[in-house]
């Protein structure tokens, strides 16, 4: 059975939820949400803390950008593509950009004391190609999922994606994901608003995962919301690290209010 590996079946049950479903359906969801044989390709690289900020808007209050040099703060672009996933979801490409915060106004040390300092993921677009994925991210965790199509191909050394708006191509990126696999686990966050008030949102993953530092990687930037944002945000070319898992196995659960304690 694709769920029952001993990583996933060690997670505590997150509770359950009912939702009217993208085509007015009532949907019933258990969390967390498995996902297994998950190909996903992560790179960190520096962009623009001014851009960040600004991005952010009245955000930016709670979470701050994570600053690796001055004018310089850590981003994230992540190609995911989920294999199986459970209460009956469809297999799906999924594109995020985001920014490291941290509520934490610390340069760089929240990257390295993660738990401590609440580090993860702000995420400023997250396109995707399911109506039944984008309709669940928008209501439950108030993520920014769009619908885009998707071009996703992998050979043993380079992974290529692209990201398109009808015929507008927005994103084109070629990832170098040579090297050995290892073994990982590992737990994230993932930084939300909805209905006017910040979430944040535990993952957990597990598998194998090539993990290469200061490889360059190529960057096609289009004229759609999210090619605007990257262009805006300069990402270097030159990431701090590029990690790829085409075995993942992950945990999504449901979205906690934030809180000063958190």
């Amino acid at each position: 059975m694709p769920f029952q590996s001993p990583f996933l079946q060690s997670l505590p049950s997150g509770g359950e939820l009912t939702i009217q479903g993208h085509q007015g359906e009532e949907k019933h969801y258990h969390f967390p949400t498995f996902f297994v044989g998950t190909r996903a390709t992560t790179v960190i690289t520096t962009g623009s803390t001014s851009v960040a900020r600004e991005l952010l808007g009245d955000t930016a209050d709670s979470l701050h950008p994570v600053q690796v040099r001055p004018g310089r703060c850590l981003i994230g672009i992540i190609a995911f593509h989920y294999g199986q996933i459970t209460d009956g979801m469809k297999s799906y490409h999924e594109f995020a950009i985001g920014i490291a915060v941290s509520p934490a106004k610390l340069p760089l040390l929240p990257a390295i004391a993660r738990e401590r300092y609440g580090f993860g993921l702000w995420v400023q677009h997250l396109p995707v190609d399911s109506e039944e994925n984008c309709h669940r991210g928008n209501v439950i965790w108030g993520l920014p999922k769009v619908m885009r199509r998707f071009s996703d191909e992998e050979t043993d050394s380079v992974r290529t994606a692209e990201v398109w708006e009808g015929e507008k191509r927005g994103l084109r990126c070629e990832f170098p994901i040579d090297g050995p696999y290892r073994p990982f686990t590992e737990e994230n966050r993932v930084y939300s608003k909805k209905d006017g008030k910040l979430w944040v949102t535990r993952t957990l993953q597990s598998g194998h995962r090539t993990t290469r530092f200061g490889r360059k990687f190529s960057l096609e930037i289009g004229d759609t919301a999210e090619g605007q944002t990257l262009q805006r945000l300069d990402p270097s070319t030159r990431a701090l690290m590029i990690r790829h898992s085409k075995d993942m196995e992950s945990a999504l659960y449901l979205p906690k209010e934030l809180t000063a304690r958190e």
